[in-house]
């Protein structure tokens, strides 16, 4: 990436007590580019969003890092600074848009509140851009549901809301974390379309969290695999779905069903589970449900280190075997 980034993170590290649930990552979303961030639950993809925006559940610290957003050094900020930036220069898509929202508060008033923070405007202007909103996120009888609470509304529409709140301030970056998760099929296609449409508007950077590897190929630029709280691989879209180059990676495409699989054909699984923050003790974290695991990938933890392509990066010891054949 010749340009300046938008967004530059460099050795983010977050505790848990003793434990790294985010450890040592660094990364750069370019400016209105989408980069993924992949893996099973428990990796830390979530927790990384959180650190960024400075929103990270009580129990959890950042101990390390510097978080750059368009000259802004985001580490350095308070509080006060941080709700500054939040819903004008970067804003986030919850996982769960329903526990997200205040069900104590209607629609319009939360988004009242989200374009008031950020605009001068008075409240009856302030509802006006809301219904606008609402309408731009694809919500019908927007006068309506601005009047409504959101446990009236249905999942895909509560989404929609959260989308709507999250661009008020027209952020140039937005982090969506699982922003399909528990939608049907045809409600997830829609979120992601206005995702896309929004960000051509706007020229709006995503961060987009996904576990899914079809959404990935549908939306992303870039791809960051995560597993146990660190990157193993980074590369462009097209380059990873090619050729994945860590054992990881390579599970995870795996187990995507194909159109062309034979019907009652079974579906790779990874074997085991993604190690508890705190229980690795020495080499490389996958190594125990690695097929490819040799007797150095179980003493030495390998670096993140440069693949032939320019900017591909994998922390494997065989990455250069991975996906040949």
């Amino acid at each position: 990436m010749t340009a300046t980034p938008l967004l530059s993170v460099e050795n983010l590290t977050v505790m848990i007590g003793d434990a790294a649930v985010v450890d040592q990552v660094s990364f750069a979303v370019g400016r209105s580019q989408v980069v993924a961030i992949v893996g099973e639950s428990g990796c830390g993809k979530s927790m990384t969003a959180f650190a960024l925006m400075d929103l990270l559940p009580a129990a959890a610290r950042r101990t390390d890092g510097r978080i750059d957003l368009a000259g802004q050094q985001l580490h350095e900020l308070d509080e006060a600074g941080m709700q500054k930036l939040r819903g004008k220069d970067m804003s986030i898509i919850f996982q769960e848009p329903v526990a997200a929202l205040d069900p104590l508060m209607t629609v319009g008033a939360q988004l009242v509140e989200a374009i008031q923070a950020h605009q001068d405007l008075d409240k009856q202007a302030a509802l006006f851009h809301a219904q606008k909103l609402l309408e731009t996120v694809g919500i019908t009888d927007a006068q309506l549901r601005l009047k409504q609470y959101p446990f009236e509304l249905s999942g895909g529409m509560c989404q929609r809301v959260m989308i709507a709140g999250a661009l008020a301030g027209q952020p140039s970056l937005l982090i969506a974390d699982e922003p399909t998760t528990a939608l049907d099929v045809t409600i997830q296609a829609q979120i992601l379309e206005l995702i896309k449409q929004r960000r051509a508007e706007i020229g709006a950077s995503v961060i987009l969290i996904t576990h899914d590897m079809g959404v990935v190929a549908d939306m992303a630029d870039r791809v960051l695999v995560m597993y146990a709280g660190r990157i193993v691989e980074e590369a462009d879209a097209l380059d990873l779905f090619a050729r994945p180059r860590h054992p990881y990676t390579e599970a995870l495409l795996k187990s995507v069903p194909r159109l062309d699989d034979v019907p009652g054909t079974r579906l790779p699984v990874i074997e085991g589970a993604v190690p508890r923050p705190g229980s690795h003790k020495a080499g490389c974290r996958f190594a125990s449900r690695c097929p490819m695991a040799i007797e150095r990938c179980l003493k030495e933890e390998p670096g993140l280190l440069p693949v032939e392509s320019s900017g591909r990066r994998s922390a494997c010891w065989r990455r250069d075997e991975v996906g040949a054949s």
